[in-house]
């Protein structure tokens, strides 16, 4: 069910320019992280239909994109500006080739709202690693 909008969002987010790898989110924090440049896709809240005629359900859909890339540390462990300028504007390329963009499927016929960003957070867990989450969300009539 989920597999119909993490395809368009991977389609979109392998043109961006300076991504390396873009993957479905399965808590990858808790291996080890192999990729630099990565954006994992995050499906984070349950999917609740409502219907809305007979032959109509609808949903109201969150994505997270979590952006991930390595930085260099100084020796004081401090990440130096150039790190965190590349990472933000790695982020950044990856918030606008969504943003107010509608999914749509192999026969070009769109199955969402236009994504709304609703969420920026730099997530602060992993030494040696920055990482941003990056939040839509959208509606969906295509369940």
């Amino acid at each position: 069910m989920l597999y119909q909008y993490y395809k368009p969002i991977k389609t979109a987010l392998e043109q961006v320019r300076g991504i390396n790898s873009v993957e479905w989110y399965n808590n990858q924090y808790d291996g080890t992280i192999l990729n630099d440049k990565v954006v994992w896709i995050e499906f984070p809240e349950p999917v609740a239909p409502v219907e809305v005629s007979k032959e109509m359900l609808r949903a109201d859909i969150r994505i997270r994109l979590h952006v991930v890339s390595r930085v260099l540390q100084r020796v004081d462990s401090a990440i130096p500006d150039s790190e965190i300028i590349a990472h933000e504007t790695m982020t950044a390329h990856v918030l606008e080739a969504l943003r107010a963009t509608q999914l749509t499927n192999d026969n070009c016929d769109n199955i969402t709202s236009k994504l709304r960003w609703v969420n920026w957070q730099h997530y602060h867990k992993y030494e040696g690693w920055m990482v941003t989450w990056i939040e839509f969300a959208f509606r969906t009539g295509a369940l």
